[in-house]
């Protein structure tokens, strides 16, 4: 029979248990995959008691947590060209009320973030005698990528999405083939903070869940994205979780107001790694006859092409870069696939430019003029009815040059093929700006082209309005 839980575990447990609760009473309609973060950074680096009910362990025992690769010189995986084969993009994004702080946040949390994940799958996958280490995006000579977008919404207008905008918004980040992404959102208040993990996505919103002690987030988030805890697997929760107790992937995750299910927390890990008995998700190496893994090889994250299996190399300095060509910073939203999305409102209007904005091969023409200086929204109503598109508000802030307006839907086919031209506009009822009406479907899934009639450009205001 196992041991009663330490005094350490029970903490740890309480810890969880506390930040579950908060998350759901905050997040309805969607489970997010709740990050494994520490109330006090002296919790996760206490060791406690193994189970006696377990097999004496053939793993080897790293340090404690704190301490796993102080003195590592590895660096970031310098294999291959930077972006050949598959591999993890680290992205900065921030809101409209934020300023761009990629270079202060890319040094003090996204690089310790990363060093932290590399630790803990190296430390790992050591265990079972492998070598893990994650595949990040880097540019030729192995200076970390951190792709900068600036999102179209505000910290408000992401506290009123509900849990499927979010999603949407974060799908629309990303979505390049052999590419998951860990996205860090800058938001200007610590009230909207939300930790997920969406298809290819691991995401974290603000610094509460990016300090020093709480990097589990990202690393927790990450090996979501690699398949982890599949079911089937002997130790699984409910969501997708585990209950070895320590380990960076396991807490009990039913929600308020659900039966207990499989979600009792055990005590038998001595320490916060990746799957501390190597039975569930992540055995680097071949796991023995009649361990999980060895009869289910697809549920075993250290697998994962995004993973690699040996050092790359000597070490390197890990620094930023953008994927901004040099010139001029052109808008986020000036390519059709980095459209803005709008959350959907009765009414919604966003501010923008297309200073610098660019035309794409294959780009259709907008209300009869040659696309030249075109940026992009996507939108989705939450109700049908009549909407009324416009670049200028009645009384209020309008766009400064002569816009031309498009409102398409998704066709048979992708990218600009596939567009079916629903309504346009180029000059409305004598003035320089642009007016639409249509009718929208609930749910269906509706893009906006701005653009300046003979390649005209400055400030753009965009309103939508149901009627």
């Amino acid at each position: 029979m196992d041991e009663q839980p330490s005094e350490t575990l029970r903490a740890i447990q309480s810890a969880k248990k506390q930040i579950r609760l908060s998350r759901f009473i905050n997040k309805t309609f969607l489970h997010t995959w709740v990050v494994l973060i520490f109330a006090l950074t002296s919790i996760g680096l206490i060791a406690v008691s193994q189970s006696s009910s377990q097999a004496a362990s053939t793993f080897t025992q790293p340090s404690p947590r704190g301490e796993i690769g102080a003195t590592d010189t590895t660096g970031i995986y310098c294999g291959g060209t930077g972006t050949d084969g598959s591999r993890f993009q680290a992205i900065y994004a921030y809101t409209t009320d934020r300023v761009n702080r990629n270079a202060a946040i890319t040094s003090q949390y996204i690089i310790p973030t990363i060093n932290d994940v590399d630790r803990l799958l190296r430390a790992s996958a050591e265990q079972t005698g492998g070598f893990r280490q994650a595949r990040w995006v880097t540019d030729a000579s192995c200076n970390l990528n951190v792709r900068t977008i600036a999102v179209g919404f505000s910290t408000q207008q992401w506290a009123l999405m509900n849990a499927s905008e979010r999603v949407n918004a974060l799908l629309a980040l990303g979505g390049e083939p052999n590419r998951k992404y860990a996205i860090w959102l800058d938001l200007a208040s610590a009230d909207s903070n939300w930790t997920a993990a969406v298809g290819n996505i691991a995401f974290s919103a603000n610094t509460i869940w990016w300090t020093p002690g709480a990097q589990n987030g990202i690393a927790h988030e990450m090996m979501h994205t690699l398949g982890a805890v599949s079911a089937g697997a002997p130790h699984r929760t409910n969501h997708g979780h585990c209950t070895d107790g320590l380990d960076i992937m396991c807490y009990d995750d039913d929600q308020p107001g659900e039966p207990d299910g499989p979600g009792s927390q055990r005590n038998v890990c001595s320490i916060a790694l990746y799957d501390c008995n190597h039975d569930d998700y992540f055995y680097a190496g071949t796991p023995p006859q009649g361990n999980y893994l060895a009869s289910n090889p697809s549920a075993n994250t250290a697998n994962s092409p995004f993973l690699a299996t040996a050092p790359s190399g000597p070490p390197t300095t890990t620094t930023t870069t953008t994927t901004r060509p040099p010139g001029p910073v052109r808008p986020a939203n000036d390519n059709f696939a980095s459209a803005t999305v709008i959350p959907y409102a009765p009414t919604s209007q966003l501010n923008g430019t297309n200073v610098n904005a660019t035309s794409e091969t294959g780009e259709p023409s907008h209300a009869g003029n040659r696309a030249v200086k075109s940026i992009w929204y996507s939108w989705t109503p939450t109700v049908s009815g009549t909407f009324q598109v416009k670049t200028h508000t009645d009384g209020g802030p309008t766009s400064n040059f002569n816009t031309v307006l498009a409102v398409y839907k998704r066709g048979p086919t992708t990218q600009f093929n596939g567009l079916v031209l629903i309504s346009s506009n180029d000059d409305f009822n004598g003035r320089i700006q642009s007016k639409v009406l249509f009718n929208a479907e609930a749910g269906k899934r509706y893009w906006i082209a701005i653009d300046g009639k003979n390649g005209a450009s400055g400030t753009t205001v965009l309103q939508i309005k149901k009627l």
